[in-house]
């Protein structure tokens, strides 16, 4: 996910360059990617910092309010106001006569169900600071009246949107992105917030219980009492907005505040509503919690929890209850910083379908060191803004950090970056990167700082550390030495190209499509769902089988696209998934993962018997193509293979006897299950049919005598299959070449069991010029032959 960072909030903690550009740059190329720079500033003027004095009830509408608002000088200003939140002693955002809002607004003196109003109050999206339009915007009470609202923050500022790797969630910071910013220009960190141990006042009387410290192998709690929670300070409310969150109140401000600043999630708790008891447990089968987002979630026996003495009060690493929310009532608050399992986290948050910044931080996995100067700071900032005193730290650890050393052979480093590099360049970058370094010989022993300790284990993790610092760039370009061979090494990925560029060459288009299908797909294609493989943490909570055919994939795509097209033609290229037939132990036999071939099509009033013939013809093109090029496929119709109709599908059988795959009109209620209400023709094959042949065939030269050409049209039984009849055809004589159907037909003349079958032949002799004695000779003998054989005769 991307990270919003205000420029400003950088500057804070290390030097940047006056251009942002010029830093996203420097980032993209040495660090994390810059996606984009984002200007911002107010958009409004005239607004200043008011104190309500009194507030009465508007004489001639029921829902508006006069309010008396202390503006510069002492001097009292009546607005109108219809917003419910204001009260007697607030700090407010006060719009002067005159004042200019985003959109270009002015506010002027006009009179309101017959009282005049001298000015606005304004909402944080009429300032457009963020969306919240549901009461006036409140400031934080130390803010100084008639100040104007752009001195109290940043009046123009750039946002940067950072795009952390999966491995780097400490990229997912302030502070993080400082880092990273230091070691690229080489300039140290002008501070690193919070302070690691601040001193009590009080013991902490909480008792805190971790039942399963694998899950949770770290958790900090602290009680801060006599709080005053109400708005956050304007500076601290407009770099939340900025970097993408809504302000809330001050305690909760705090708390995302110190997550952007940090990248370590925390949680406050209403103490008076949580107790003294804190247990971290794995949830009881059949609990329920009403969480934040106002929704409420039945937990299952791995979904791990923070508990108050009787009942969940927040889901761990995802989201926290509402029975135990921080409101403007509250007055003891109990901070909550901890380190969970990432796997857990993970599972967790897929199977309720609930994400939030927290889980998608906790999932890549965080150091457990980090919440110390995390909940320091957060501690620092609630004095700060909303007073208060705290207790004693209450800390449990599953065992105590042991920072991780890495060994590093500069002959390895060498070896893969192409060039000798100084060992005191070495040292010098990864130092800058954070990383202590010691050693003096060939092979240096490197100690990871405690925010890279999930992705940095290896020598080569250090040796892409000192490529990046370096810059890959500044690398020499060698081409590798390598002895080039003939041999196809990557036949699969071969295969699969020319199976595409044939497939594209008939029109079709290429799909690609998720492995996961419905239980309702499975059971659409006569498949019963206990012999699927089910996954324990599906993506969504119907998309929980492996799929073992394409065609479920496929018929979707068909629905969602038969309103906009008449004919559809579509194609894919990926596993199925089955149960293994093995019995042994591992992976490769629980399961078996073929790579099938599976394609779909279908005509606006094309009949089943059109559409098996053109599905037919694809399957001959590809087989013809790819496999064999003068050999003929060998069909046989069946029964009972779901998803494909009765009687209108059939399996290739190769020449060893084996299922070469199977192709056909699909069922109607298969289709009928997708909303699909035509017929459609369907092939799957698998890649196994195409791999071993090169589908390129022998180099024959051009004939050096002509061809002669002939059209015929035969009445054919339907029960005569088109290949036997070809293969008469050609074994009567071997001077025909070649057959190619282009017309079935049928007449009342013909009666019911009778159909026309039009052909264009080609005959040629590999020596001489055919005379046309020869060429009906020939022909005579084939309708002999096929009379004997099928009953067939010349139309």
């Amino acid at each position: 996910m991307l990270f919003r960072l205000p420029y400003s909030w950088l500057k804070e903690y290390v030097w940047v360059p006056k251009n942002p550009h010029d830093l996203a740059r420097q980032l993209s190329l040495h660090g994390p990617s810059v996606e984009k720079v984002e200007a911002v500033r107010h958009e409004f003027t005239g607004v200043v910092v008011g104190e309500i004095v009194s507030i009465e009830r508007h004489p001639n509408a029921d829902k508006l309010q006069v309010a008396m608002v202390r503006a510069n000088n002492g001097v009292l200003l009546r607005i109108i106001c219809g917003a419910p939140n204001i009260k007697v002693g607030q700090k407010v955002p006060l719009a002067l006569v005159g004042a200019t809002l985003p959109g270009g607004t002015t506010v002027s003196r006009r009179a309101v169900r017959g009282v005049m109003s001298e000015g606005m109050l304004c909402s944080a999206r009429e300032l457009g600071i963020h969306d919240d339009h549901l009461g006036i915007l409140i400031l934080h009470p130390s803010s100084k009246i008639g100040a104007r609202l752009v001195d109290l923050g940043d009046v123009k500022d750039y946002v940067l949107e950072v795009e952390p790797t999966t491995n780097r969630p400490d990229i997912s910071s302030v502070i993080g992105v400082a880092r990273e910013v230091s070691a690229i220009v080489g300039k140290p960190l002008k501070q690193s917030g919070g302070r690691s141990e601040i001193k009590k006042t009080y013991s902490c009387p909480l008792t805190v219980k971790v039942l399963n410290r694998k899950l949770c192998p770290r958790f900090m709690a602290v009680l801060i009492k006599n709080v005053s929670v109400g708005a956050s300070p304007w500076w601290m409310q407009e770099r939340l907005a900025r970097a993408g969150i809504r302000p809330i109140n001050s305690v909760v401000d705090v708390t995302n505040y110190v997550l952007l600043e940090y990248g370590q999630p925390l949680h406050a708790f209403d103490a008076d509503k949580l107790g003294n008891t804190i247990i971290v447990r794995e949830a009881k089968p059949g609990e329920t919690i009403l969480a934040l987002d106002g929704r409420t979630y039945r937990l299952k026996s791995n979904h791990l929890v923070v508990a108050d003495a009787k009942k969940p009060v927040s889901i761990a690493g995802v989201m926290g209850g509402e029975t135990t929310a921080v409101t403007t009532n509250t007055t003891n608050v109990v901070l909550e910083c901890a380190n969970f399992d990432p796997v857990s986290i993970r599972r967790t948050s897929r199977e309720l379908q609930l994400f939030s910044d927290s889980s998608r931080l906790f999932e890549k996995g965080l150091s457990k060191e980090s919440p110390t100067l995390t909940l320091s700071r957060a501690i620092e900032l609630v004095h700060k803004i909303c007073g208060g005193k705290h207790s004693s730290i209450t800390d449990i650890r599953a065992k105590r950090y042991s920072p991780l050393s890495v060994e590093l052979p500069l002959s390895r480093l060498s070896r893969v970056l192409g060039l000798s590099m100084p060992q005191l360049t070495v040292k010098r970058l990864l130092k800058r990167l954070g990383f202590r370094v010691g050693g003096q010989g060939a092979t240096l022993r490197v100690t990871v700082p405690y925010w890279r300790d999930h992705d940095v284990s290896a020598p080569e993790d250090l040796i892409e550390e000192v490529a990046r610092l370096y810059g890959y760039h500044r690398l020499t370009s060698v081409l590798p030495s390598v002895v080039l061979s003939t041999k196809d090494e990557l036949e699969d990925f071969s295969t699969e190209d020319k199976l595409r560029h044939s497939l594209v060459a008939m029109g079709f288009v290429e799909t690609l499509n998720y492995s996961f299908i419905r239980e309702s797909w499975l059971k659409a294609m006569a498949y019963p769902p206990s012999r699927a493989l089910k996954i324990l943490n599906p993506l969504t909570n119907d998309l929980v089988f492996l799929r073992p055919s394409l065609l479920p994939s496929l018929a979707a795509i068909v629905e969602a696209n038969l309103a906009h097209r008449e004919e559809i033609k579509i194609f894919e290229i990926a596993k199925i998934y089955l149960p293994g037939q093995s019995h042994g132990r591992g992976l490769e036999n629980y399961r078996e993962e073929p790579v099938f071939l599976g394609g779909v099509m279908t005509r606006t009033g094309a009949t089943a018997e059109e559409l098996y013939r053109l599905i037919k013809g694809v399957v001959e093109d590809l087989y013809h193509k790819n496999v064999n090029n003068r050999a003929d496929i060998q069909e046989e119709l069946i029964k009972s293979r779901p998803p494909f109709a009765d009687g209108l599908s059939a399996v290739i059988r190769q020449t060893n006897g084996r299922d070469g795959g199977v192709f056909g009109i699909l069922d109607p209620l298969f289709l009928q299950s997708f909303g699909v209400n035509q017929m459609v023709a369907a092939f799957e094959l698998p890649l196994s049919l195409f791999i071993g042949f090169r589908g390129y065939p022998a180099y024959r030269p051009p004939p050096k005598f002509p061809a002669v050409k002939r059209d015929i049209s035969l009445a054919v039984s339907p029960n005569v299959r088109y290949t036997d009849l070809v293969r008469i055809m050609k074994s009567s004589t071997s001077l025909l070449e070649s057959v190619e159907l282009f017309d079935i037909y049928h007449d009342e003349r013909l009666g019911d069991s009778m159909y026309s079958c039009a052909m264009h032949l080609i005959y040629r002799a590999p020596g001489r010029t055919l005379s046309s004695e020869e060429v009906e000779q020939a022909e005579a003998a084939m309708l002999k032959m096929l009379k004997g054989q099928f009953g067939v005769i010349l139309r």
